[in-house]
């Protein structure tokens, strides 16, 4: 009996293990995708980045804060969706004072 219970605690370890392996490699290529959209934001003249921030989960790019206009708010997410690994992008930007454009 008790060789059955530690046979089936030896057969879960390994994916417990993996699970962590997997989640520790999907964050460190989290940072990797918001260290390298930060790079290429931070490039634009439009960035401010007192105004609006980036996240990353699992991939998802998330700006949050304030956005000047549509048209930032449209080449944000390009470049967003232009990295490898990105596999969605959320605008939860509000419009600053004066905003142009249609959301």
């Amino acid at each position: 009996m008790h060789g059955m219970i530690y046979g089936a605690l030896v057969c879960t370890a390994p994916d417990v293990g993996l699970s962590r392996h997997r989640d520790r490699h999907e964050h460190q290529f989290d940072i990797a995708i918001r260290r390298t959209l930060t790079a290429h934001l931070e490039q634009q003249p439009w960035w401010d980045s007192r105004t609006s921030k980036v996240s990353v989960d699992n991939g998802k790019v998330i700006y949050m804060g304030q956005v000047e206009n549509a048209r930032t708010r449209k080449v944000a997410r390009r470049i967003a969706e232009g990295l490898p690994g990105v596999t969605s992008v959320w605008d939860t930007r509000v419009p600053r004072r004066g905003w142009q454009g249609s959301l």
